[in-house]
């Protein structure tokens, strides 16, 4: 983790007790993205950038008892605060780096990085790396429950921990996605949605 990681992390961690109140997010746009995914009852998601588990309701509807959702943030506290709020059997919370962290190949269906792509450090390279973890046929999301100008201006001003921390547009992540093997199932950026959704070859 690089100087600019631990900054954000520090960032994170100093606003996860109050995360929920400052940062809403719309139920309905969740929606209207998760449903673009086709997440299924009994998939496996890993929810990168979990924070405080905004998304883990909602995947509980669709994945049910017998699908499994492993949630990591590098921010421990957010983590943290996510489990207590939401503790569930079929739910394994970790705070860790993503990037360095050793899943089994093939072990995810579905792979979601729900608000947090612009916290990326080698953005071209995400998809690259996360694509071991993740099945053949299986999807990779990029998706905010906000337009691409909105996000960038916020960060540029709530934190100087996330101050260049930057969504490009969304044929620039797509073309990421390609790179690392995936065929584009989706791109949508208007002004209450980015979603870029990739299926492994």
């Amino acid at each position: 983790m690089d100087e600019r990681d631990m900054d954000r992390r520090e960032f994170f961690n100093s606003m996860a007790e109050t995360w929920d109140d400052r940062c809403r997010h719309d139920p309905d746009r969740i929606n209207e993205i998760l449903d673009m995914l086709g997440i299924t009852a009994g998939d496996a998601v890993l929810d990168v950038g979990a924070g405080t588990g905004v998304l883990i309701p909602f995947l509980l509807e669709r994945i049910g008892p017998r699908g499994r959702i492993t949630a990591v943030d590098m921010a421990e506290s957010m983590i943290r605060v996510a489990e207590r709020k939401l503790p569930h059997e079929n739910v394994r919370y970790m705070a860790a780096d993503v990037f360095a962290t050793c899943f089994a190949p093939s072990s995810f269906d579905v792979i979601l990085c729900y608000s947090v792509f612009p916290h990326f450090e080698d953005q071209p390279n995400a998809a690259r790396q996360l694509a071991p973890s993740l099945r053949v046929g299986g999807t990779l999301a990029v998706c905010h429950s906000q337009g691409r100008d909105h996000i960038n201006a916020l960060h540029k001003t709530v934190s100087p921990a996330v101050a260049r921390d930057h969504l490009p547009e969304a044929q620039v992540v797509a073309a990421y996605l390609v790179e690392a093997g995936f065929e584009i199932l989706r791109v949508v950026e208007t002004e209450r949605l980015f979603v870029v959704a990739g299926r492994k070859r």
